[in-house]
């Protein structure tokens, strides 16, 4: 026959202290005997009891508790199966047991570390999802490079990329911009403003002419200049041409 035994507040958060966390367990805000017991800044399991409930809940043996794998960040449930079985009662050996759920939990956190910190801090899925693409994709020849075609594949089929892919994937991102866009030479931001005034000079005196071609190149060289992009050889070799034969 199965013993049920009472345990108080003080019994199970003495309990909690004794647990291997990465600092101090914490309440769950506004639910009464949830707890969030942290594997790291960005995952916790959470301790659901039924600490509070009625003595008559008790003695019937339907007082447990049970736990997931939770998101600091967002709250979503990350995992729930881990802990091996759908809740633990309050038995005379209950420490033990419940030992053994959470470390069950923690191991499949730490077996799985990158993965769960990686998805604990994606609120929308498939936001991240696009947004990822298109960063990946935003890499020139990105099929070319055997790392941003796995994680092309992986985020396509429905995986994540851990902090440190992520973390990857930014440098890469944030290298080919570089490259796209030199920094400009000293003193070219004062040229600026000069350089458009001679392109608005030189639409005008197109638009003037009626020359439509002519138009259109002064203001996709305009757009190009305001954005900060470096102008290939041959645009300014037309340019050049084009200022020199309308004296602007």
């Amino acid at each position: 026959m199965t013993t049920w035994v009472p345990i108080t507040r003080d019994d199970l958060e003495t309990w909690m202290d004794g647990l291997p966390l990465d600092g101090k367990w914490r309440f769950q805000t506004g639910r009464a005997g949830v707890y969030l017991l942290p594997l790291s800044d960005k995952v916790a399991v959470k301790l659901s009891s039924t600490i509070g409930s009625s003595d008559d809940a008790m003695g019937r043996g339907e007082a447990s508790m049970n736990l997931a794998l939770v998101s600091i960040v967002t709250g979503q449930v990350l995992n729930k199966k881990a802990m091996g079985q759908s809740r633990f009662h309050r038995t005379t050996n209950w420490r033990r047991t419940w030992r053994d759920g959470f470390d069950r939990m923690a191991d499949a956190y730490l077996k799985s570390q990158g993965f769960y910190d990686a998805i604990a801090s994606i609120g929308d899925r498939d936001k991240w999802k696009r947004d990822t693409l298109a960063d990946i994709e935003a890499v020139p020849n990105w099929q070319e490079k055997s790392v941003l075609h796995d994680f092309h594949r992986r985020v396509t089929e429905g995986g994540v990329l851990t902090i440190l892919q992520q973390a990857l994937l930014k440098k890469l991102l944030d290298d080919s911009r570089r490259s796209l866009n030199p920094p400009s030479p000293p003193g070219a931001d004062a040229e600026l403003p000069e350089l458009l005034d001679r392109l608005r000079a030189l639409w005008k005196k197109a638009k003037d002419s009626g020359d439509a071609w002519l138009m259109q190149f002064a203001a996709n060289i305009g757009n190009i200049v305001k954005a900060g992009r470096p102008l290939s050889p041959r645009q300014k070799e037309i340019m050049e041409k084009n200022f020199a034969r309308h004296r602007v």
